[in-house]
């Protein structure tokens, strides 16, 4: 049911996102296999349904009123989330229970379980699809890594809003979200060895944090833990020859991608090319991010301290669509150190080792480097991308090759579909004649 406050609901029992009016206890319990169980308690109190009342009586065309009549309807409510759970890929509905309170408060008990953890995320856009902005938005990510002998978990939430355009709806709340806390607690099948979790009982984590966080800013939830012997852990990100790259030998930079209405949409990857001389960086990027939204948009460079810089005016020579190819250039501070590359002497050869770096999450700065093959050469849009083999299958929006001399040899790319497990750059000698 397309309302207001149905939106807000469906949110927060599948994701800790956007537009809210309660508080929220979520418990989740992996199991070793990555399926597991989740129960949801969220609590509407009197607040939402006083505020609500004001609200609807506002809307001349009667819509927030039915809104308001759906959200006061037990029957109703319960359909509509027990619909949404049913719909997501890789979960099983169990029980969902509305109670009314003596307060003028609602209480919602929610129970489904899952069969890996990417389902967690699934449920978030199944059940905001439809009021959503409908733009390809990740403001969440849930992974485990596995590394050697270490499983490491991973829940990241930022700037949930941008997902939706509902202003209104999100100033009228503003007061009663800024009071409201999410308490995140968390079983995992294996001994925790660290954790940011607030307070810990053996393998069980508890996070709280605000409403408002999880909405504006950043909430990451991490723990490591150790593997036991002889299980294979389908479900983990398997990091093998990967190393994190120091700031100071890292000449990758994210590139942050707006619609019209100025709101964050993508993040995408750049790599320095040229610092000082005229006292811009100049980075190239991917075509393929910055028409994301067709050229109605605002781009800016995120740098590694997080903070945000603006893009210099841009001219018609630094887009080549055809090679999916940008220019950008930007101002960066008297105090900032920079990385810029150096271009390979020579073409890429069959069997070449090289190294790729990307970020594995384009929400921090952190970037890693994993070894790949050149396996061969591919024709594109009259040009020859080079096509390597990394030692695990990657799936990246971005990202840079490198030979053992650490010299560039090219961008990655993903507007060439090619064979699976395998990844394509655009040559660094190709990129070095366009750049003006």
């Amino acid at each position: 049911m397309k309302s207001i406050i149905l939106k807000i609901l469906l949110l927060f029992i599948t994701a800790l996102s956007v537009s809210g009016c309660f508080d929220v206890r979520r418990e989740i319990k992996f199991y070793p296999n990555g399926g597991g169980v989740e129960k949801m308690y969220i609590t509407l109190d009197k607040a939402l349904f006083d505020t609500f009342q004001s609200f609807a009586s506002m809307d001349v065309s009667g819509r927030q009123k039915r809104t308001l009549d759906t959200l006061i309807n037990n029957e109703l409510l319960q359909r509509g989330v027990m619909t949404s759970v049913q719909k997501t890929p890789g979960t099983s509905f169990k029980d969902i229970l509305v109670t009314d309170k003596n307060d003028g408060s609602k209480e919602i008990f929610i129970e489904y379980t899952f069969d890996d953890p990417s389902a967690i995320i699934r449920i978030i856009k199944e059940a905001t699809y439809s009021f959503s902005n409908q733009l390809n938005i990740n403001f969440s990510t849930l992974k485990f890594f596995e590394e050697k002998e270490n499983v490491r978990y991973k829940y990241v939430i930022r700037n949930a809003s941008r997902s939706f355009n509902d202003s209104l709806t999100m100033n009228t709340f503003s007061s009663i979200i800024a009071a409201k806390r999410v308490n995140c607690i968390v079983e995992f099948p294996f001994e925790v060895t660290g954790t940011n979790a607030q307070t810990q009982s053996g393998n069980i984590l508890s996070w709280d944090f605000s409403l408002y966080d999880a909405i504006n800013s950043q909430v990451e939830m991490t723990a490591d833990m150790k593997k036991p012997e002889g299980i294979d852990l389908t479900y983990a990100e398997k990091i093998v020859e990967q190393e994190k790259v120091t700031k100071n030998s890292n000449p990758l930079i994210r590139v942050q991608v707006y619609n019209a209405n100025k709101e964050p949409v993508k993040i995408g990857t750049g790599v320095v090319l040229k610092v000082g001389g005229d006292d811009f960086i100049t980075l190239v990027t991917n075509f393929g991010l910055m028409n994301l939204i067709e050229g109605q948009g605002y781009f800016s460079i995120i740098k590694n301290n997080d903070s945000l810089a603006g893009i210099d005016e841009m001219k018609e020579t630094d887009l080549i669509p055809k090679n999916d190819l940008c220019f950008l250039r930007y101002m960066p501070n008297t105090s900032e150190k920079i990385m810029a590359i150096k271009y390979a002497a020579m073409d890429a050869k069959y069997g070449e080792k090289v190294k790729i770096l990307y970020y594995p999450n384009s929400l921090s700065s952190v970037v890693y480097s994993i070894e790949g093959t050149i396996t061969g050469q591919k024709k594109w849009n009259k040009m020859d991308l080079i096509e390597v083999k990394p030692q695990k299958p990657l799936s990246l929006d971005g990202g840079a090759a490198f030979n053992s001399n650490g010299e560039f040899m090219g961008i990655i790319t993903t507007a060439n579909d090619g064979e699976v497990g395998k990844l394509y750059f655009i040559p660094a000698m190709y990129i070095k004649a366009n750049l003006k």
